[in-house]
């Protein structure tokens, strides 16, 4: 058991790209408080979440499995249930003695197993819809939470939605952002290649931004509403500095998934297995046992965090626990994975084997979005993901498809693959799309 107090921070950020944060190189003022953590701690270049969208990649999170063990690869009545196999992350925690809560409404999602294993789940707005919570309600009750608990060891997750559509807070708090210039993707012509394309679900017509300048200002707003939640990290930090806790607190920064923001004429949403949505921001700062100010480039999962934490803690993982401890890679004792393979469940079905320079994807069920059952892109310089590569580099191909075979095989009976099942059955919110086009189709095209 560690000789210092066990008290961590788990920021869970919904919908952030890592390319939006200024620590990832991102030139509007998106994130000044999770850069100075990113300054003071150590930032990951190529974290991948091992499962999305929300509900799977939360549940990898609490239960440090994959989705293709826990059976939670989408969201519907098919996520909500998990495989047994393993005591989960606060269920550990608590048994050591460390004081577990999350502030989340995201248990509302519906995902019941989120309440089970903490001592407390606080609920920041819950008499509204679970994703109409705002970082300031959510801070009302960390704030409030931390005072009481700041001398004891504890495990505090703190779930923002704010950088989740919809873009509804107040007008002032975008209106900020709306004198920066044009960001460089999408650029003008691909915007204006999408204005042009049929309304398929999720596109700039979909969503009625019916010209660049409506994409523009679209896109100011997903960085505003990412500042609006930076602003209250800053808030608990200056609070944990006040409390005289703040250098002994392991702070750990990270999202469940990130946001298409114009790839694959997606806007404001996440329905592909592709870098704008599998790739999330990782930063963790805990200054008396951390480098600081390092970076480390090799692919990771977001979810070694949670393994991570457990062993600043001096808890034992279980055997059937999936992630890795990053602590050994910061100490330069291990090197990072050659890959990760991630998934995605939501309109589509698919996953991605990433490595430092490569992405591959396989896609069970496209869902209406056309794109082929393999594809390969030099993701390092093509992170938008515009030119497949495959018929140019088919010995790389040919690797990287041999060793997506063998992880998937590894990984147990292809029969208990939740992802196969998935694109059996049709991704969740397939369905619902068919309807919402068919509607579409009857009210603006010709009989």
């Amino acid at each position: 058991m560690p000789d210092r107090p066990r008290r961590v921070i788990y920021f869970d950020i919904d919908s952030v790209r890592p390319d939006h944060l200024g620590c990832y190189g991102y030139h509007r003022p998106t994130s000044p408080a999770l850069d100075r953590v990113a300054r003071e701690g150590v930032r990951f270049e190529i974290a991948y979440t091992s499962d999305s969208p929300c509900m799977p990649s939360r549940c990898a999170t609490l239960t440090g499995r994959m989705g293709i063990h826990t059976g939670v690869v989408t969201h519907g009545e098919r996520g909500e249930s998990i495989r047994p196999g393993a005591p989960t992350i606060p269920e550990l925690l608590a048994k050591s003695g460390i004081r577990t809560c999350s502030i989340a409404s995201f248990g509302r999602h519906p995902a019941p197993w989120f309440y089970a294993p903490w001592h407390e789940v606080l609920d920041p707005a819950p008499t509204r819809h679970f994703q109409r919570n705002y970082s300031h309600e959510v801070n009302a009750l960390a704030e409030d939470w931390l005072r009481r608990h700041a001398q004891e060891d504890f495990f505090l997750h703190l779930q923002y939605w704010d950088p989740h559509v919809p873009y509804d807070l107040p007008e002032p708090v975008h209106r900020a952002f709306y004198h920066y210039p044009p960001i460089d993707y999408p650029p003008e012509d691909l915007i204006r290649q999408h204005l042009n394309e049929y309304a398929t679900p999720l596109s700039a017509r979909y969503y009625r931004l019916n010209s660049v300048e409506d994409v523009h200002r679209h896109i100011q707003k997903y960085d505003a509403q990412i500042r609006y939640t930076d602003d209250y990290v800053g808030r608990v930090l200056t609070l944990l500095e006040e409390l005289g806790i703040l250098d002994e607190t392991l702070i750990v920064i990270t999202a469940d998934h990130g946001d298409q923001q114009g790839e694959y004429n997606v806007y404001h949403d996440h329905i592909l297995a592709c870098e704008a949505v599998l790739r999330v921001p990782l930063i963790l700062r805990a200054p008396r046992s951390l480098p600081q100010g390092i970076v480390i480039a090799g692919p990771v999962y977001s979810q070694d965090a949670v393994r991570t934490v457990m062993e600043y803690c001096g808890v034992e993982p279980h055997p059937n626990h999936d992630f890795r401890s990053l602590l050994p890679l910061i100490a330069g004792k291990e090197i990072a994975r050659d890959f990760v393979v991630s998934g995605h469940g939501l309109c589509s079905a698919g996953r991605c084997l990433r490595t430092d320079r490569w992405m591959l994807r396989k896609v069970y069920h496209p869902g209406f979005w056309n794109v082929p059952p393999w594809s390969l892109f030099k993701i390092d310089e093509d992170p938008h993901e515009q030119r497949d590569c495959i018929a140019e580099y088919p010995e790389v191909f040919a690797d990287l498809y041999r060793k997506m075979e063998e992880w998937e095989r590894a990984q147990g009976p292809r029969d208990a693959d939740p992802m196969l099942n998935l694109a059996s059955e049709g991704p969740f919110c397939y369905d619902k799309q068919i309807t919402t086009l068919d509607q579409y189709a009857r009210r603006y095209l010709p009989a």
